[in-house]
């Protein structure tokens, strides 16, 4: 009698990570933020192994996302069809070994911007159009860069 083979393992999907900012409309309440986007988006995310994070003030949000690419293309797709929201820019779309955000279907943070997201968010803002193409220029990866580690390391706000 043959011993039989494991079967090989599958391959993991490759890894994206993707970055925009857009233009928070002034009619979305951080409610509707709250249970229209992120509780929707969490129960989404999961389905389909995409992790990331959201921030959100008064005028803008700034989301990364990650995954498998297939997965994070659909949900930015998605996002760039939603009403609450304009002036998309796609900040970075790249391949990553390690998620940041492997704990979260969708972190959720809201406040004042940290000074990396800042410069990020004042730059987005001066922008006359959209765009869905990835910024060509080295300086923007290090600015994402940094505003992505403010979000990861992000403290939580005291219960108040």
């Amino acid at each position: 009698e043959e011993a039989s083979m494991p079967e090989p393992a599958a391959p993991t999907a490759a890894l994206i990570r993707l970055v925009y900012a857009s233009t928070r409309l002034p009619f979305v309440t951080d409610t509707e933020v709250v249970d229209g986007i992120v509780l929707v988006s969490m129960r989404r995310n999961r389905e389909v192994d995409v992790t990331g994070c959201l921030w959100f003030g008064p005028g803008h949000f700034f989301q990364v996302l990650e995954g498998p690419t297939r997965h994070v293309d659909d949900t930015y797709d998605r996002i760039c069809r939603d009403r609450r929201h304009t002036a998309i820019d796609l900040l970075e779309r790249r391949p990553i070994d390690a998620r940041n955000f492997e704990r979260f279907s969708m972190r959720v943070v809201c406040g004042n911007e940290s000074e990396a997201l800042a410069e990020l968010i004042a730059e987005h803002a001066t922008e006359s159009a959209s765009s869905r193409t990835v910024p060509t220029q080295p300086s923007i990866r290090t600015r994402v860069d940094a505003a992505v580690r403010a979000l990861v390391f992000w403290r939580e706000s005291p219960a108040g």
